[in-house]
């Protein structure tokens, strides 16, 4: 099923980042103390942590942040039809050994539509401008779920919720 959506609160233009980890809530202030890895004004509570010390979490579309020193799954590997991957699965076990998918685990959404030509998308992908966000559509369900390349319901490129649970 596809999101409307939802613009993200952190940095724009955010390099995809490889080195990311579990997903973490900030149910608290835990973030605070994050001093020279803060977005200072960018978040609810005025802070934000882009770093787990110097393993970088923002990644795509401004997703990613460290909370309890795990950083967030973040959307990375820009899939488009050629390649040999068709689902979320197969595409985070081949971002490096230990990667996983996660299902509904980047704001919601375990997979990114980018809608229009292909060429226009693939220039787009990874990028975190606000009209790439707008644009984007956040895609939930399981991680083995095809990913739809020709017809209703499809996108010239994708990226997945790609995590690596050792950091």
């Amino acid at each position: 099923m596809a999101k409307e959506p939802q613009r993200s609160v952190l940095m724009g233009a955010i390099a995809l980042a490889l080195a990311c980890g579990p997903r973490v809530e900030n149910d608290d202030a835990e973030a605070a103390d994050a001093s020279p890895d803060v977005v200072d004004g960018q978040c609810e509570d005025g802070s934000c942590p882009l770093a787990c010390g110097d393993r970088p979490c923002a990644g795509a579309l401004g997703m990613g942040w460290c909370i309890d020193d795990k950083c967030s799954p973040v959307p990375m590997e820009c899939v488009v039809e050629s390649r040999s991957e068709n689902d979320c699965k197969t595409v985070c076990e081949g971002v490096a050994d230990g990667f996983v998918c996660v299902e509904n685990g980047c704001e919601g959404a375990t997979a990114f539509g980018y809608p229009g030509p292909a060429t226009q998308t693939i220039a787009f992908c990874g990028e975190s401008t606000p009209e790439i966000q707008e644009a984007v559509v956040y895609i939930e369900g399981p991680c083995d779920a095809p990913l739809v390349f020709t017809g209703e319901g499809s996108f010239e490129l994708y990226q997945c919720c790609c995590d690596d649970p050792a950091h």
